[in-house]
């Protein structure tokens, strides 16, 4: 469905799809275990002696534990885990997270009061879309609206980081401008120009970068998998706010669907081991401790599915990794248990600016007429050029 297949009740969007019967394809997958898609075992057939025995001890452990996911040779499974997994949760997360949510309500409302003042300034001009969806769905897709870029591939960089916070505001302006078909924006500025690399950057660095500075398409800025020049090729799609999801380090289930249906696809982190790379279908509940500090990777939530109970993960390692999670024909998605690989241990929600305003380039005059202190993120990791980790 379309954006332009909303309608309006009661004065907030709803969209119409949002059925309270559970699809058929979801029965199914609750009722009989997921089997391997046949070009996971074609890749099979070929694999590496080592790939295969890894894959044998997946499989006991699936078996005696017994989990809903299968395993395949991925294409994830061909590279180094440094080039897959680039997400550094800083030491001081608590803190960062307890100062930024200080002040989201004040970014957020100085942003609506921008919106309103330049509608009521321009004859004609539309306010942004305020999307309301239920938290409380039994099932809730974003793909099912055309709002999703497709699968992406960070190739030989951990630039996770960068591609999960890129896919959430892209997401977001569609929501809020109706952008048709959805934008591709180049995630290349961020890798080189925020502060992170190939081998680590931070959420809400980025989140922050993107605040004062916008993104140009793709096109302008092709990918290049490694972190180049700053070149300063900016362009109108930037975040207008951005907050932290949960109350703590630890978001819960609730607090990320309600972050999801309120703002859009949601960024968060996860702690993915050899089964998450390996995974090629089914419901990914590799049991975790629910009070780890780990997180390696960052993702996007796109939606979830209680009868499954689990969320639904868009990642960016291609389409030779994952299955289609229930939409469309384009693998590179999963099924995450609520909960399994500490799943939002980090978890940010962003919200696309208006593109009739320019990206702010001063973030103190900015905190200034907010009426807030400035929020800066500490210095991220040092930016190395992958071709020194591969």
């Amino acid at each position: 469905m379309k954006l332009a297949d909303r309608r309006v009740v009661n004065g907030a969007l709803v969209l119409a799809a949002l059925a309270a019967s559970t699809p058929l394809w979801a029965q199914t997958l609750v009722a009989a275990a997921p089997t391997l898609a046949p070009a996971y075992a074609a890749r099979e057939a070929t694999a590496p002696a080592a790939v295969r025995t890894l894959l044998a001890g997946l499989r006991a452990n699936i078996a005696a534990k017994k989990l809903r996911y299968v395993v395949g040779y991925t294409g994830a499974l061909e590279r180094p885990r440094d080039q897959l997994l680039g997400l550094v949760l800083p030491p001081d997360l608590d803190a960062r997270i307890a100062a930024r949510r200080k002040v989201q309500a004040a970014v957020l409302a100085a942003d609506d009061r921008a919106s309103a003042a330049y509608v009521a300034a321009h004859a004609g001009a539309k306010p942004p879309a305020a999307p309301t969806f239920d938290p409380a769905a039994k099932r809730f897709d974003y793909r099912e609206y055309g709002v999703v870029e497709a699968i992406h591939d960070q190739r030989n960089c951990g630039a996770c980081w960068a591609f999960a916070t890129v896919g959430a505001l892209e997401a977001s302006y569609h929501l809020r401008f109706g952008a048709a078909p959805a934008i591709d924006t180049a995630e290349q500025e961020v890798l080189s120009c925020s502060g992170g690399s190939c081998k680590g950057g931070f959420l809400d660095r980025a989140a922050t970068w993107l605040t004062y500075n916008g993104l140009p398409p793709e096109a302008d800025a092709p990918y290049q998998a490694m972190v180049t020049p700053c070149d300063g090729k900016l362009g109108p799609i930037h975040v207008g706010a951005w907050g932290w999801a949960g109350a703590t380090a630890h978001t819960t289930t609730a607090e990320m669907k309600l972050a999801i249906t309120t703002f859009g696809p949601i960024a968060v982190s996860v702690q993915a081991t050899d089964a998450f790379i390996a995974y090629g279908g089914g419901v990914y509940d590799e049991p975790f401790p629910a009070d780890s500090d780990d997180g390696n990777h960052a993702v996007v939530l796109v939606g979830w599915d209680d009868a499954l109970g689990a969320f639904i993960v868009r990642n960016s390692w291609g389409t030779t990794w994952g299955e289609t999670a229930g939409h469309g024909s384009q693998a590179g998605y999963m099924y995450l248990a609520y909960g399994s690989s500490n799943v939002g241990r980090a978890a940010i929600w962003v919200r696309a600016a208006d593109p009739r305003f320019p990206p702010q380039a001063d973030p103190a005059t900015v905190n200034a007429k907010l009426g807030v202190q400035p929020v800066q993120p500490t210095p991220g990791p040092t930016p190395i050029h992958a071709g020194a980790s591969r």
